[in-house]
């Protein structure tokens, strides 16, 4: 689950330019017609070209859901594409494009689950409402990232074995730790307890914010999990010098 709380180190090269934040997913929405206030807080994210943004929580008593913005994506229980899936990887990778159309990884069966059907569920890469990878192993989407093309042709990038030996960044100086180092500009509100006079609320380790990517204009996607159901998603913008 991705936990940008508290005020954890964060190395200033890892940002770079000034930010605008924005909050542009906060429980107070619906979003297809499932309050997010039901939802117990943001497990992934993924930001397109346009800044449309999708992400992946529990909802509803804990229905593993991925949204965009606009619209729900896909739940457990839904049917897609000839296939019925038995529970999307909501902590798995997802990707979204410029035309706003999704990938994710989901368990599904071919037949509606019953207990007369008795089918061990399979795990497939999805864009939206069709399946475009059937039956793929563990070791192909564990630890893999989804890349969606504009024109829908999706690639799994793999990220190094966390066994293989990765040289660590030296440590900045005592005097350096923390947000406050990093050029934000808090937005005027934020409908949670986020003090504007304290964004090291909105803080991310490293190793973290690497997890994220950017878009091509730079904007990145922060969850931010406050409490249980108390989260927000902040639209990182370059700002303009």
């Amino acid at each position: 689950m991705l936990a940008f709380i508290g005020a954890l180190p964060l190395y200033s090269q890892a940002l770079g330019p000034t930010f605008d934040l924005r909050p542009v997913i906060v429980p107070a929405m619906s979003i297809g017609g499932v309050p997010l206030a039901t939802c117990s807080g943001i497990v992934s994210v993924a930001i397109s070209e346009t800044a449309e943004i999708a992400f992946g929580s529990y909802c509803n008593e804990a229905v593993p859901t991925i949204f965009t913005m606009r619209r729900i994506v896909v739940r457990s229980g839904d049917a897609v594409g000839g296939k019925f899936i038995t529970q999307p990887a909501v902590e798995s990778s997802i990707a979204i494009n410029r035309t706003g159309k999704v990938a994710y990884i989901a368990s599904y069966t071919d037949a509606p689950p019953t207990a007369a059907t008795r089918e061990f569920p399979k795990t497939g890469v999805f864009i939206d409402d069709r399946l475009v990878m059937a039956d793929v192993p563990p070791e192909s989407y564990m630890g893999a990232r989804l890349m969606l093309t504009d024109d829908g042709q999706v690639f799994m990038d793999h990220e190094p074995s966390p066994a293989a030996p990765v040289a660590a960044p030296a440590p900045p100086p005592a005097n350096a730790r923390g947000l406050n180092r990093i050029p934000l500009r808090m937005p005027r509100a934020i409908p949670l307890p986020i003090p504007r006079n304290n964004p090291r609320l909105v803080a991310a380790s490293a190793a973290s914010l690497a997890m994220l990517r950017s878009n091509a204009r730079g904007q990145i996607a922060i969850p931010v999990n406050i409490s249980y159901r108390d989260f927000v998603i902040l639209l990182a913008t370059p700002a303009r010098r």
